[in-house]
């Protein structure tokens, strides 16, 4: 697949601190591997979750018709923004 590009390919997986059979992470640091990619994992603890989701949001704020990501998103932040 990289043969066929003329750059790497970027793989990003995210995980959590307690390791379980769930995360799949190892599995894409693998396919990754094979396909000749670059992989980059982030580990994130829950705690951090809703200040990332205010970032996310923040990044998702444009002028959109339907602005539902912000409003999907924003349900997951505890008081709001």
């Amino acid at each position: 697949m990289v043969e066929q590009m003329d750059r790497s390919i970027s793989v990003f997986s995210v995980g959590y601190p307690i390791l379980t059979e769930d995360d799949e992470r190892k599995y894409a640091c693998r396919m990754t591997q094979e396909v000749g990619g670059e992989f980059h994992s982030v580990t994130i603890a829950s705690k951090e979750v809703p200040e990332l989701l205010r970032d996310v949001n923040w990044h998702l704020d444009e002028p959109r018709a339907h602005s539902i990501q912000a409003r999907k998103i924003n349900i997951f932040i505890p008081n709001g923004f």
